[in-house]
C-alpha cells in the first residue's frame, strides 16, 4: 500500500482562528483596501513579548483550522496563492482513500513548538493510516513549503521523526534563511505603507518563527569578507532573539552531524529566475539590501535566495529540481504537482521538461497610486509576444490589459494604470504550449489616505 502524505504549509498558510471568527483567511490579505484590513488583524495575531518556544494563554491564543486555499498578503515581505490547487489535484489522484491529510499550525509560534506538534500529529495519523490500508510498514511522505519545510527538519533530525518518514520534500525552504525577514524585523518597509508600517512591524517582532527566517549564512556585506547577523550589529535587530534564531538552525545542523546519512529521501525544489534580496548593508542607522551575494546576483523565488532553498550541508544544488517561479506560487505550480506526486509514488522521475517559455517577473511590492505600475519581465526567449494584466484577485475581474515591447534581448517591459488597493499582476507567453504563466501581487496606495486617521 503507498504511504501517508502529510502537507505541512508555510508561514501565513494556515486558516487561524479564535472565538468563532477567523483572524487570517484567504479574504484577509486580498479585499477591496486591505492595509488597514491587515493591519488590524495582524495587530490582533500580535503574541507577548520574548514568548520563546511555547504557545499563549489568553485572548492572543489562536486555533489553526484548515491550509488557506487563495491569495495572501503582508506587504512587502510575503505573497502566496494558497494551497488550493495543490490539495484539490492531490484529492483527486487518491480519490476515496483518505491517503492524504493536512497539518495546519499556528505559524507565528516558534518552529520548535510547531515541530513538536508535528511529531505528534505524525504519530496520530500514521497509526491510523496503517490501521485502515492494513500496511503496517508504511510510512510517511512529508510535502513542506517554505518554513514548513524547517519545521519538517527539525522534527526529522532533532525530534526523531526519521524512522516514520520515507521521503522530504520541500518547495523554497529558507534553509539559510531570507534576507526579507530582516527588513520586517527592523521595521525597513516602503515608505508607501504610511500609518501601517507599525502594525506590521510590531506583529513581525513579536512572532518567534519570523525571527527563525533571518539569514545564517555571511549576508551583511563590509569592508572584507561577508560577514553573519551576529558577528556585526544591525539597527533594530534584538540581540537575544537573534542569538535564539540562529541556535534553531544550529541544532538541526548539530543533529544531522551526530545522526548520519538519513534512511529517508531528501528531495527539494528550489524557485528561480526572480530578483531576490540576497545581502545587505549597514551604514549607521540605515541599512541597504542588495540583489547579489559576494558580488554575483543568484537569483531565487522573490524571497527566498537560490542558494539559500538548497540544504546548507549540501556543497552544491546540483540535486535540486530549480523551477523558474515565485516563492508564494510553487505548491500551485503544475510541473512541480506533477514532480510532487511522482515522488510521493516512488516512480522513476526521469527528466521533466520546462516549458519552452521561462518567465520571471518583476514588479515593485508597493507604489503609490499616482504612478503607473512598471511591469518588466525577463524570458529565455527574445522574440515571444508577452501580455500582461491586472486583475482584482478576489472575483478574478480584468481591469487592465497591454502587451509588453520587447528589447530583443529577452526582456520586456511596460506600464499598467492601477488605482489603491491590491492587484493581481499576470503576465502570459501568449500561444504558447504549454502554456507559461507568472503572477504577483502589488499594493497600490492612496498617498492621501496615508496622512489620515484609521478609523
Amino acid at each position: 500500500m503507498p504511504d501517508l502524505i502529510v502537507i505541512v504549509p508555510g508561514i501565513m498558510g494556515s486558516v487561524l482562528s479564535a472565538g468563532g471568527r477567523n483572524l487570517w483567511d484567504t479574504s484577509v490579505g486580498v479585499a477591496s483596501g486591505a492595509l488597514p484590513v491587515v493591519s488590524r488583524r495582524l495587530a490582533e495575531l500580535t503574541l507577548p513579548d520574548r514568548l520563546g518556544d511555547e504557545a499563549p494563554d489568553g485572548p492572543v491564543q489562536v486555533t489553526a483550522t484548515s491550509l488557506v486555499n487563495g491569495w495572501q498578503i503582508w506587504p512587502s515581505f510575503w505573497t502566496g496563492a494558497g494551497y488550493g490547487g495543490l490539495i484539490k489535484d492531490f484529492r483527486s489522484r487518491v480519490g476515496n482513500s483518505d491517503r492524504m491529510r493536512l497539518f495546519p499550525y499556528d505559524w507565528r509560534l516558534s518552529n520548535r513548538y510547531t515541530a513538536r506538534r508535528l511529531s505528534a500529529f505524525v504519530d496520530t495519523e500514521l497509526r491510523a493510516w496503517r490501521e485502515r490500508s492494513g500496511d503496517h510498514a508504511a510510512q510517511v511522505v512529508l510535502i513542506a513549503h517554505s518554513m514548513g519545510g524547517l519545521v519538517s527538519r527539525y522534527y526529522l533530525e532533532v525530534l526523531g521523526g526519521r524512522e516514520r518518514v520515507r521521503r522530504l520534500v520541500t518547495l523554497g525552504t529558507p534553509y539559510s534563511g531570507s534576507v526579507k525577514a530582516i527588513q520586517q524585523l527592523t521595521g525597513r518597509v516602503p515608505w508607501a505603507l504610511g500609518p501601517w508600517q507599525e502594525p506590521l512591524t510590531l506583529a513581525a517582532r513579536s512572532m518567534p518563527a519570523l525571527w527563525q527566517l533571518l539569514p545564517t549564512y555571511r549576508c551583511v556585506t563590509a569592508t572584507g569578507d561577508p560577514v553573519r547577523l551576529d558577528e556585526t550589529t544591525v539597527p533594530g535587530l534584538d540581540w537575544d532573539q537573534l542569538t535564539d534564531a540562529l541556535r534553531f538552525h544550529a541544532e538541526i545542523a548539530e543533529a544531522l552531524a551526530a545522526n548520519g546519512t538519513p534512511a529517508y529521501t531528501h528531495e527539494v525544489v528550489i524557485g528561480d529566475g526572480q530578483k531576490t534580496p540576497q545581502s545587505i548593508t549597514v551604514n549607521g542607522p540605515a541599512i541597504s539590501y542588495h540583489h547579489e551575494q559576494r558580488g554575483t546576483d543568484h537569483l531565487g523565488d522573490g524571497t527566498v535566495p537560490r542558494f539559500s532553498a538548497a540544504p546548507p550541508e549540501w556543497d552544491d544544488d546540483a540535486r535540486g529540481r530549480a523551477v523558474v517561479c515565485r516563492h508564494g506560487s510553487l505548491p500551485n505550480h503544475r510541473q512541480i504537482r506533477d514532480q510532487l506526486w511522482n515522488i510521493a509514488n516512488a516512480l522513476n522521475l526521469g527528466a521533466i521538461l520546462a516549458p519552452p517559455v521561462e518567465l520571471a517577473l518583476d514588479v515593485p511590492e508597493v507604489i503609490p497610486a499616482e504612478q503607473p505600475l512598471p511591469v518588466h519581465l525577463n524570458a529565455n526567449r527574445t522574440n515571444a509576444r508577452i501580455a500582461v494584466r491586472l486583475r482584482d484577485p478576489e472575483t478574478g475581474k480584468l481591469t487592465a490589459e497591454r502587451v509588453l515591447h520587447a528589447d530583443g534581448m529577452g526582456g520586456y517591459s511596460g506600464l499598467l494604470p492601477v488605482t489603491p488597493g491590491i492587484w493581481e499582476v499576470e503576465a502570459t507567453a501568449v500561444g504558447e504550449h504549454p502554456q507559461a504563466t507568472v503572477r504577483e501581487l502589488v499594493v497600490v496606495v492612496d498617498q492621501a489616505a496615508t496622512t489620515g486617521t484609521e478609523t
